[in-house]
């Protein structure tokens, strides 16, 4: 029997030369083949080597954009110095100080009825003093009568009676004894109300008539709890603000004062610098940095050279201005991040930190929106350098591609040979 003559070139034209040594050496030929492809530069570790690289840039895409976000750089933290103040600083809050002495708490009206009664007892509207007129800001508003019921009943028939800024309950006072209390359902003495009896004639919803302004619930059968009345508070620099709530908003800009306790002693409030979000972001991304640089020393089949690679994720830090908020390049070429020094600037001049590791502009924009020509913040070059260097990363997949494309020719004729040992071993055995 002749040989089958196969391929003479490439790994397998070494044994495709006769019937008895093709089948064996076709296995031994094909798995070598696949081995030669996978340790080749651009396949199989290299390969590996650019998807770990570029699971490593990504984390530092990740740890970089929540440092670019205005919500990472929470730009002050609000404290007061007694706890009978409490102050929360919102995003748009700058530093500042100012000392506050609250005269007086908000307040809401509230009256009791004097008589009480069982739940379980009917009464009528006249029992508890109805009907009475509800008086606010000198304007009568409406006239209650509740009709008869329970004490619950009446109470929520007044409920039901319209918008007139005042609610009902049943209280218990004892004993199996309740009262029927009437609140204001805003605080501040904008929701404050008067109730007045009924005049004869009856006087009309709006403006009091001259002489009939009531001054208080005496008359009625309701006794006053409390009075409805502003929050007050006078500030070191010579302000008296009210509040119809215990909050004040307009203390110092961008922070909320909730007032608990009035004194005579002043309070300071402080709006100061909240590092400790912007020092765990950017830990993340020297950590994220480092990261990627290691993995890139461990050997990545990269188009570009893994020292050009190591030197574009360190040029953001290495170039001026990152030394004095606490950012150098290592001995070792990896980022090392003086957490100190990163407090006491950014304690200094928050705003210009920011300038210097991620401005509120776009890359290549001034920070303060001038126009013209403007250096982008260390974490923006290291975002522009994650998305450079994650592109060529994946470019020994392509390369891999190529050589099985290269290697496919081969392994087509080594199927044709092995076809024809085939038929050639099944001639042989039927003849035997």
């Amino acid at each position: 029997m002749d040989a089958v003559e196969g391929p003479r070139s490439g790994p397998i034209g070494a044994y495709a030369t006769s019937p008895a040594a093709a089948p064996g050496a076709a296995v031994t030929g094909a798995v070598a083949t696949a081995r030669a492809v996978e340790q080749s530069p651009v396949g199989g570790r290299g390969a590996d080597d650019a998807r770990a690289v570029n699971l490593r840039l990504a984390s530092l895409r990740t740890a970089a954009d929540a440092l670019t976000a205005a919500a990472s750089w929470a730009p002050v933290t609000a404290t007061a110095s007694s706890p009978s103040v409490v102050a929360v600083a919102s995003p748009a809050a700058a530093a500042a100080a100012v000392d506050v002495t609250v005269s007086q708490l908000a307040s809401t009206t509230s009256l009791v009825s004097t008589r009480e009664a069982s739940l379980s007892q009917r009464l009528e509207e006249a029992t508890l003093g109805f009907p009475v007129d509800v008086i606010r800001d000198g304007q009568k508003i409406a006239s209650l009568r509740p009709g008869a019921g329970t004490m619950n009943e009446i109470a929520a028939a007044l409920r039901k009676a319209g918008d007139l800024g005042v609610t009902a309950v049943a209280i218990s006072v004892g004993d199996g004894k309740y009262r029927l209390q009437l609140t204001a359902t805003k605080s501040g003495k904008d929701g404050s109300f008067e109730l007045a009896r009924p005049t004869q004639p009856p006087r009309p919803e709006g403006p009091l008539l001259p002489g009939d302004e009531p001054v208080s619930a005496e008359g009625t059968d309701f006794e006053v709890v409390s009075t409805g009345a502003d929050a007050r508070l006078r500030t070191s620099d010579g302000r008296t603000l009210t509040s119809p709530t215990n909050t004040f908003t307009d203390v110092l800009p961008g922070v909320a004062v909730t007032v608990v306790q009035a004194g005579p002693d002043p309070v300071t409030v402080t709006a100061k610098p909240d590092t400790a979000r912007v020092v765990d972001g950017l830990r993340a991304v020297v950590d994220a940095t480092n990261a990627a640089l290691d993995q890139i020393e461990h050997g990545a089949a990269t188009s570009t050279s893994a020292a050009d690679l190591a030197e574009a994720l360190t040029a953001p830090v290495a170039a001026g201005g990152a030394a004095r908020v606490g950012l150098r390049v290592g001995a070792e070429g990896r980022l090392t991040f003086d957490e100190e020094a990163f407090r006491a600037a950014h304690q200094a001049d928050p705003a210009a930190v920011r300038a210097v590791v991620a401005p509120t502009s776009t890359a290549g924009a001034p920070a303060d929106g001038t126009g013209g020509a403007s250096q982008a913040g260390i974490v923006e070059r290291l975002i522009d350098v994650t998305g450079r260097a994650a592109l060529s990363a994946e470019e020994p997949l392509a390369g891999v591609r190529a050589a099985y494309q290269r290697q496919q020719p081969q392994l087509e004729g080594l199927l044709s040979s092995l076809q024809q040992q085939s038929s050639w071993l099944g001639g042989h055995l039927a003849g035997v």
